[in-house]
């Protein structure tokens, strides 16, 4: 992202509650084919008030900005737009090696590296195959990258990452690999899809879930198969303790239900998640939530 485009950025009223700071429209991509991006004043009663509270706190939904939020905070808050989750919290529920020790014993295993990855740890305490990621991503979910299945495939998958701008970067994130229950072989060079769900929360409540795999047709969570997934997630969320928080969760197939990960929800798309239930049930909340004392 580029700090000069946060110059004139005018934060947006919802419903005269939330405060949200949209993403410029595409030009290039139709809204239609886009699972991040939202057209509020499509579906909302919206204005951006000329006078507005000194410091107005904002859900950014300007893309991935992970790497620069500290400078993003800072250059929006000498505009009067705090950010809903500081720097510290956007750690806490963005960067796996912050959150997992609050969640380990919900989610699989996990090693991560920020130099070379020890292959005879993780041969040791995770064994093979693994998963493998970078800290803020995969690699336009291609398996080859991210299901590794031995020493040899191990160290062809590192000479990449290190050469590709993208995870070079990252810090290397290797976590133990559980069967999932799958949906489909819907690409045989990417990821596989899962029974995976996200699922998005406000102030610890429950704002929307649905399917991860939006562009799988064939699964939809029930809620009643879908009770013990939701109480996980919950779980997960109330130890994250955020005001934006995107946790995903997925099905093995001996049934047990783990959290694959969490994100703050501000840079996360909507996958089968309906963005106007979405910010429907949120502004629903936010009204139900008393003012503290800084607000």
């Amino acid at each position: 992202m580029s700090l000069p485009i946060l110059a004139n950025v005018e934060p947006l009223l919802l419903e005269d509650v939330v405060w949200v700071l949209p993403k410029p429209p595409d030009r290039h991509r139709p809204f239609e084919q886009d699972h991040y991006d939202f057209l509020f004043e499509r579906f909302f009663a919206c204005r951006r008030p000329w006078q507005r509270p000194p410091q107005v706190p904002a859900v950014a939904r300007l893309g991935a900005f992970s790497s620069q939020y500290q400078q993003v905070a800072d250059a929006l808050h000498a505009q009067g737009i705090a950010l809903i989750h500081t720097p510290e919290e956007h750690l806490r529920c963005s960067s796996l090696p912050v959150w997992y020790p609050r969640l380990k014993d919900l989610t699989p295993r996990s090693l991560w590296f920020s130099g070379a990855p020890d292959v005879a740890q993780i041969e040791a305490e995770l064994g093979w195959p693994i998963f493998m990621k970078g800290d803020r991503q995969t690699k336009r979910h291609r398996r080859d990258l991210a299901i590794i299945q031995d020493r040899e495939h191990f160290q062809r998958a590192v000479e990449f990452y290190a050469e590709d701008p993208a995870l070079q970067w990252q810090t290397i994130i290797c976590r133990q690999y559980l069967p999932l229950r799958l949906v489909s072989e819907w690409d045989a060079e990417r990821l596989p899809a899962s029974w995976e769900f996200r699922t998005f929360w406000w102030r610890g409540a429950l704002a929307g879930s649905g399917c991860y795999w939006w562009n799988v047709p064939e699964y939809q969570g029930e809620p009643r198969a879908m009770a013990a997934g939701i109480s996980l997630a919950r779980e997960a969320a109330r130890r994250i303790d955020v005001t934006f928080l995107a946790v995903d969760i997925a099905q093995t197939v001996s049934g047990e239900w783990v959290v694959i990960e969490v994100n703050d929800a501000q840079e996360c798309g909507y996958t089968g998640v309906p963005p106007t239930r979405l910010w429907s049930e949120i502004i629903s909340l936010e009204r139900q939530h008393p003012p503290g004392p800084a607000e």
